[in-house]
């Protein structure tokens, strides 16, 4: 675990090797699976030729959209498998989160996979909360994030920065802009000392849902590959406000309809993988449609 943070005082916590690295495999190479046919796909529309197979997991995706306008800004329902349910219940996170999120917790269904593309603004994220992408009733909520890189990350391909102590600051007014990105009304680096956060993968980033945070363009020319996680309380086993139980329930009720949630810790069972995506598929759930369908 990295010393450097106390989720209490900063709002965050970086915690090293927190997942054997063999451990995500399965996820990228099912994303590696995605990638092969969203490269048919191309290829079927006449739009390449070349399929870059040889390619290696950071850089295909690069090569693939030289040439065209396609950009894929996120990847939740094409990475939906087993390798995605695996990280998400990963004993390293479920550790990381016992101390803060307490007794009862689970998934709430929230996850982005993303690929960042070089030089691509409508990937490099401006200083936000996490608050105020799912609105002002969320803001007394405790939504812990997991950022997870699925390369190695620095400031050249544009890795997570961070604003420690910036969650006392309460939720501050954003508004998105043209490339839907959220943009806050106030000069967050005045505020603070920003903290870039080199990873390796495997290593872990917890911050909450008032915690500033923020990503840079990535100067190189492969993607950065990284996939976001949200976790909270379970709140028949917790003690709370009335406030911050209608931040919950907000943010319950705000997922429910397509998403479904893991329970961690407590008392409730943990649904098996066939289990919970037998309860996406329920819902209707656009996150369990083929990569196909995606790439129509």
């Amino acid at each position: 675990m990295d010393t450097q943070f106390d989720f209490e005082r900063d709002g965050c916590l970086l915690v090293r090797n927190a997942v054997p690295p063999a451990d995500l495999d399965p996820l990228i190479a099912h994303i590696e699976a995605a990638i092969d046919e969203y490269a048919q796909s191309l290829r079927a529309k006449g739009e390449i030729s070349d399929m870059h197979e040889d390619l290696p997991f950071p850089d295909r995706l690069v090569a693939l959209n030289r040439g065209t306008e396609e950009r894929l800004r996120s990847w939740n329902n094409i990475a939906m498998g087993e390798g995605l349910y695996d990280v998400i219940c990963h004993p390293g996170i479920t550790r990381a989160l016992m101390p803060i999120l307490g007794p009862g917790f689970g998934f709430n269904g929230d996850y982005h996979v993303r690929p960042k593309f070089p030089n691509s603004k409508y990937t490099a994220f401006p200083w936000h909360q996490d608050s105020q992408y799912y609105g002002a009733d969320s803001q007394h909520a405790l939504i812990v994030t997991v950022w997870i890189p699925l390369v190695d990350v620095d400031e050249r391909n544009g890795c997570l920065q961070v604003m420690p102590g910036s969650q006392t600051w309460g939720l501050l007014h954003g508004q998105r802009g043209a490339d839907m990105n959220m943009r806050t009304n106030r000069d967050i680096d005045s505020m603070g000392t920003p903290l870039p956060l080199p990873m390796r993968k495997g290593d872990i980033f917890l911050f909450s849902n008032l915690t500033f945070h923020k990503s840079t363009l990535n100067l190189t020319d492969a993607v950065r590959w990284s996939i976001d996680i949200r976790y909270s309380r379970t709140l028949d086993e917790h003690e709370l406000s009335e406030q911050v139980v209608a931040s919950e329930m907000f943010m319950q009720n705000k997922l429910a309809p397509n998403r479904a949630r893991i329970p961690l810790a407590g008392a409730a069972r943990r649904p098996t993988w066939d289990e919970w995506r037998a309860e996406l598929v329920a819902k209707d759930s656009g996150l369990t449609k083929s990569a196909a369908a995606a790439f129509a």
